[in-house]
């Protein structure tokens, strides 16, 4: 078959495509002229079909290099271990910011608990990002203690050399001083011990002054990182996203000048059809176009239980909200200790475990510590609850959830609000970005000095959100 060949600088295995330049200086990629640079004569090669429109508009193309080089990029592997939930929804945001940045990379995340065996997490050839908080005093979090003590004490642990990682830690300076990040820092300093290579200086986040700043400054470094360093090929992590663009608009056939149907107008959210759930005349309702959408389920009742434990009073729920060994106890009196006590001010609660608890099975010794979960404000969730299209009596089903989804499932709208997630913490850096629709903000002068909250924001910049844009961004609520 006779061909046509267009110069370009060979390159092994180099691929490509031909692009159409237009007279209004605007590029749109010709499927027909796929072309596979010759790994003999670095030559592009056509096909027989349509040679006679390139010779005639020839100088209306460019040859555009793809990729020189096959190889995968390297996987990110996101590890955490999370007390309170913190570094889980950390671990989460890297990823999808991650993902999308690089549509065509490996990206997972898994708690350090997930794992039967420790050693399964260290996955060779990946870059492996690991996330801890300080639990108690100078310990790792529960679900992170059996890989924390596997890779600290283990004499038989093999070499890690040729793995790559990066640590960031959760810490407070508020709190057990001499504690601060140590299992983030031990462990930054075990992994080098045992032959792993650190990319990039570890991160100390700062729950004691501005932690969400200190991990969205450290995130940063890192997707610098990425962008600047080339991989096995040669080809900078930045070119990543242009590749796979470019890559799908080759396989894609032309369909620029076809018309679209779409149910919204440019730039409205996306919707869909959610009968009995949704507020909407047309019963559809707004879904997020970055995460998963949730499978919510019509009310069932129309009452908001005040607890989350089943009916024996426990908290031993898998799926339950409560940390293990959560109990309920009466609260006979709940006072301010200081006359302005604000925020950070104290509180006298009595709680009573005599036999006229609703709980006989627990002792106190002195020393123990006492940890509270508390209930979001009934007005505050009333007015997140107005902001939301959907009924405030909707189930988060148990079935069909994405593996992402933070909370508890089975739970009513309202009941999630209430009681799992933090609507008067600190609105993460990425989601005050969604919010602003601004990209440069100074979180600390804007969010973190102000104490600026969700509902703050919501209210100042009249913005709606969807279910799945306020779950999956807002923080748990810590006991």
């Amino acid at each position: 078959m006779r061909t046509l060949t267009f110069n370009s600088s060979p390159h092994k295995n180099a691929q490509g495509c031909l692009r159409f330049r237009s007279l209004n200086k605007t590029r749109h990629t010709h499927p027909m002229f796929r072309a596979i640079l010759q790994q003999s004569s670095g030559r592009v090669v056509l096909p027989l079909l349509g040679r006679q429109y390139l010779r005639q508009n020839v100088s209306r193309f460019e040859f555009v290099r793809f990729s020189t080089s096959t190889a995968q990029p390297q996987p990110i592997r996101i590890l955490y271990a999370s007390q309170t939930g913190t570094a889980k929804l950390f671990a989460y945001q890297l990823s999808e910011e991650l993902s999308d940045q690089y549509p065509n990379r490996d990206i997972s995340v898994k708690g350090w608990h997930e794992i039967n065996n420790p050693a399964e997490l260290l996955t060779a050839g990946s870059l492996h990002v690991f996330m801890t908080s300080v639990a108690g005093v100078g310990e790792p979090p529960d679900n992170g203690k059996k890989f924390y003590s596997w890779i600290m004490n283990n004499k038989n642990n093999p070499s890690l050399s040729g793995l790559d990682y990066c640590v960031f830690g959760l810490g407070s300076t508020a709190g057990h001083l001499p504690y601060y990040n140590v299992i983030g820092k031990n462990l930054d300093k075990r992994l080098e011990e045992l032959g792993a290579s650190r990319v990039l200086e570890i991160g100390l986040g700062d729950d004691g002054d501005c932690i969400e700043d200190d991990f969205d400054n450290w995130s940063a470094n890192f997707m610098d990182l990425l962008e600047d360093a080339p991989d096995e090929g040669g080809t900078s992590k930045a070119d990543e996203v242009n590749v796979a663009q470019d890559e799908a608009q080759v396989e894609a056939q032309d369909e620029s000048s076809k018309p679209t149907t779409t149910t919204t107008q440019e730039g409205d959210p996306p919707r869909v059809k959610c009968p009995g759930v949704a507020l909407a005349d047309d019963e559809t309702r707004m879904i997020s176009s970055k995460y998963p959408t949730l499978n919510l389920i019509p009310r069932k009742a129309d009452t908001v239980r005040h607890h989350l434990f089943k009916e024996d009073g426990s908290g031993s729920n898998p799926n339950s909200f409560y940390a293990k060994g959560t109990l309920k106890f009466d609260v006979i009196r709940n006072m301010h200790a200081e006359i302005n006590g604000g925020e950070s001010g104290m509180n006298e609660m009595e709680v009573m475990l005599s036999e006229y608890s609703s709980n006989k099975m627990c002792n106190y010794e002195a020393g123990d510590h006492l940890v509270i979960y508390p209930v979001n404000s009934q007005c505050v969730v009333e007015a997140l609850l107005d902001n939301l299209d959907v009924d405030r009596h909707a189930i988060i089903s148990v079935e069909g959830q994405p593996e992402s989804y933070p909370f508890p499932t089975g739970l009513t709208v309202y009941e999630t609000l209430s009681h799992c997630a933090d609507l008067g913490a600190l609105v993460s850096p990425n989601f005050v970005r969604m919010i602003l629709q601004r990209k440069d903000i100074d979180y600390k002068a804007e969010i973190a000095h102000p104490r600026r909250t969700l509902i703050d924001l919501l209210f100042q910049h009249q913005r709606k959100l969807s279910l799945e844009d306020l779950l999956f961004q807002i923080a748990p609520m810590k006991p």
